[in-house]
């Protein structure tokens, strides 16, 4: 008996001080390190607000009669006021509730839209099975078709408001809808034998998506234009295929497919907007702890919940962030981490590759190691960490899948402009040149006779190169 209380007495001895040392070691925080800081110190440059793009994306669905852009100021103007308020609101209304039942909305059903159909890949040609219904949706949704052809008349693309809580989501769900109207119009063009106006009207618009890719500074803006130019590159990819090109088509073609530029395809600008995001949130969840994080408007009523235990698990999860959780400590490592994605977003397609293998198995052994000898100190902070960045990661991939798509429609043009038989498609391929190689492997593109597709194994969700990217001939 004895013996069991000098083992109980030295074990709560021990268990005592652990939690004493744990406490002390959290009871600071780290410095910012220089070089973090100035991975947030530099806000965007802005641009004039009437060639700015950005205030039609809130305004393109305003009531008919009313001037978008003209909205879109009015809608940011007053997302500015509430984040000069509280920028942590999340009670912010939405925009389709600021625009009225009168907005402009689509005209027509799921089915109307390629995008829901079994072959979203083959835009044009699903608009034309369905002539009379295509015919009726650009009746119908007249005006959504001119208001996104006036896009391209905007120089800009910028966002203007501070990456903080309160700040809407850009408005590219709308903007969706109209490009596949858009690929509708261009589809009916074809109909009529009207190659140059088809191909005249996806110039403008691959114009306009890559000055979003260009100037936008956030991963929404990028990924939205990298995913509306793959469709056009898509639609351009039919019209090859359906139509004879004259020397003008083919110089038109060639035109739309320039590789894209360095300032196009890299993201340092939005992993930068993205460091100053969550810089805000970090320091959020060291005011609050995790209540009120990352809430749905719906559940607010729940959070503030008055009753004596919803109150006390409150000041209990404060608490334990309050002690647990270091704001700038966990920003170091998050801002190292961005620099460090920053960096391989700059690099060439291989060694792109090649590096994030390399990050990819630190981050599986980190998984594989969650209770960790560094997690004594800052351990929530490096738990958020540990789920929140290495997806960051990844998202390169997407520009270079493009890319390839972008190589793959100009080897079909030059394919088709040389009228090369399926015998010599491959014999082509090895001889094409740098511009039209694989980007991840700067090896020539494959082909498949049985087919009739030339392709590369572009990079997966799950960061493999095993999504096969496909142009039929």
């Amino acid at each position: 008996m004895q013996n069991v209380k000098k083992i109980l007495k030295w074990t709560g001895v021990v268990i005592l001080t652990m939690l004493v040392l744990l406490l002390v070691i959290n009871a600071f925080d780290e410095k910012i390190a220089p070089e973090v800081a100035a991975l947030i110190s530099a806000p965007p440059a802005s641009v004039p607000q009437g060639e700015n793009a950005y205030f039609v994306f809130f305004g393109f669905q305003a009531p008919p009669g009313e001037d978008m852009h003209a909205r879109g100021v009015e809608m940011v103007a007053e997302y500015e006021k509430i984040i000069q308020t509280d920028p942590n609101s999340q009670t912010i209304p939405f925009p389709d509730a600021m625009l009225g039942e009168k907005r402009l909305q689509f005209v027509g059903s799921d089915k109307d839209l390629c995008r829901n159909s079994p072959e979203p890949h083959q835009c044009l040609a699903y608009y034309l099975s369905r002539s009379a219904d295509t015919t009726r949706i650009l009746t119908d949704n007249k005006l959504m078709v001119d208001r996104y052809l006036q896009l391209a008349g905007y120089p800009h693309f910028q966002e203007t408001l501070p990456p903080v809580i309160a700040t809407p989501l850009v408005r590219f769900s709308p903007m969706r809808t109209a490009h596949q109207l858009l690929l509708a119009k261009i589809a009916m063009y074809v109909k009529r034998g009207n190659t140059s106006e088809a191909l005249a009207m996806i110039r403008r618009d691959t114009v306009f998506l890559r000055r979003i890719a260009a100037e936008s500074n956030t991963l929404l803006g990028k990924l939205n234009a990298f995913s509306l130019l793959s469709a056009d590159m898509r639609a351009l990819s039919e019209i090859i295929s359906m139509q004879k090109l004259t020397p003008v088509d083919i110089a038109m073609a060639n035109n739309i497919l320039q590789p894209l530029t360095d300032q196009e395809r890299r993201l340092a600008r939005a992993f930068q907007f993205e460091a100053r995001y969550n810089r805000n949130l970090l320091s959020i969840i060291a005011r609050e702890g995790n209540v009120l994080i990352l809430e749905m408007p719906s559940d607010s009523a729940k959070s503030r919940e008055t009753g004596f235990m919803s109150r006390l698990d409150q000041q209990l999860d404060r608490l334990f962030y309050k002690l647990f959780f270091k704001p700038n400590a966990t920003f170091n490592i998050a801002g190292r981490t961005f620099i460090d994605v920053i960096a391989l977003d700059a690099m060439k397609c291989p060694d792109y590759v090649a590096r994030l293998k390399e990050r990819r198995g630190l981050t599986a052994e980190r998984d594989r190691s969650r209770i960790r000898l560094d997690m004594v100190y800052n351990p929530i902070g490096k738990f958020i960490i540990d789920d929140a960045l290495p997806a960051f990661y990844g998202y390169s991939s997407r520009g270079h899948n493009l890319d390839g798509l972008v190589r793959l429609v100009a080897l079909k043009v030059l394919l088709k402009e040389k009228t090369v038989p399926d015998s010599r498609v491959e014999q082509l391929l090895g001889t094409a040149g740098p511009r039209y190689a694989d980007p991840y492997t700067n090896r020539p593109m494959q082909w498949d006779g049985k087919k009739r597709c030339i392709y590369f194994n572009g990079m997966s969700d799950d960061l493999e190169l095993k999504q096969r990217v496909e142009v039929f001939l």
